[in-house]
């Protein structure tokens, strides 16, 4: 949980950050990223259930401009 550095190779720019929260038991993502521009972005917003150590599965939704 906290803040994590959160991106896609299709922004170059740079991250955005990642803030995940436990909220009634359940791990919540919430986040974007901007490039520079502000031309392109993606945000994440959902709920995250983890399967092992270095996997976890998201519900949720992805917008990328």
């Amino acid at each position: 949980m906290g803040s994590h550095q959160f991106g896609v190779q299709f922004t170059w720019d740079g991250y955005g950050i990642a803030t995940i929260t436990e909220v009634k038991g359940k791990l919540r993502i919430a986040e974007g990223q901007y490039s520079n521009n502000k031309e392109e972005y993606l945000s994440i917003i959902g709920t995250l259930t983890v399967t092992d150590a270095r996997k976890f599965t998201f519900d949720g939704h992805l917008y990328f401009y």
